[in-house]
């Protein structure tokens, strides 16, 4: 029995994973995060900042050179902010991904929040290019 979906058929998987993280002296250790990985197999994306996600065309995609790196979307979309006790998204990160069938789609997180504000909810819109 398989438990696991065909490895050219995800793109995205949206989960809480172990992260490396750094201390001040350089030191690792790991850290638990709710983000996104891409499947290594045929997923490429770039992150662009402050592009007007509305505007975006093929065109403007056709050119860049995307990764194939797992964790370029991550978990950087949001911040925590201690004082308040809450997570920020960033709408202005922008992430154009191609898909296992070769499809562009451009992609940003708008919450993470659901409507019972209890966190770890990604919401998110995206578009066919």
């Amino acid at each position: 029995m398989k438990l696991e979906p065909a490895k050219d058929s995800l793109a995205l998987l949206f989960s809480q994973y172990t992260d490396i993280l750094y201390t001040s002296t350089g030191e690792k250790y790991p850290y638990l995060v709710t983000g996104v990985l891409l499947n290594p197999n045929k997923v490429c994306a770039i992150m662009q900042k402050d592009i007007n996600f509305e505007s975006i065309e093929l065109s403007d995609v056709e050119n860049l050179t995307l990764e194939s790196r797992y964790n370029l979307i991550g978990y950087n979309w949001k911040t925590y902010d201690f004082n308040n006790g809450i997570y920020t998204v960033n709408p202005n990160l922008i992430y154009l991904i191609t898909d296992t069938d070769g499809y562009y789609y451009k992609l940003r997180f708008i919450g993470f929040y659901n409507d019972l504000g209890e966190k770890g909810f990604p919401k998110f819109e995206y578009q066919r290019l």
